[in-house]
């Protein structure tokens, strides 16, 4: 065991994100790009769980690949109560495992 990090920003958590800045792009260009890749019967709340499982997954993998490590596992979702995308009415959790491709 390695330890652990907490990025709840993630425009200012590059250094909580391997201080790798192709991953903080990807992340970042995730959520900016959701809506133009929305499907058109895909509410406020769906692109925004999308994202999450985009983003959560993304950086399981990064941080397996980075650290060399047997496996890695991040979360993400969201818990509210302030933020709420139009449509989410509870939190939710998502949680991704990365191993390593052996």
């Amino acid at each position: 065991y390695f330890g652990g990090t907490v990025a709840y920003n993630t425009k200012r958590a590059k250094k909580f994100l391997l201080d790798d800045a192709s991953l903080q792009e990807r992340l970042i260009a995730s959520s900016n790009n959701s809506s133009s890749t929305q499907n058109d019967n895909e509410s406020e709340a769906d692109e925004y769980i999308r994202s999450k499982l985009y983003w959560t997954a993304e950086t399981a993998v990064a941080f397996c690949e980075q650290l060399n490590v047997d496996y890695a596992i991040a979360e993400g979702g969201a818990s509210g109560p302030t933020f709420r995308p139009k449509g989410l009415d509870k939190g939710f959790a998502v949680v991704a495992i990365a191993g390593r491709d052996e």
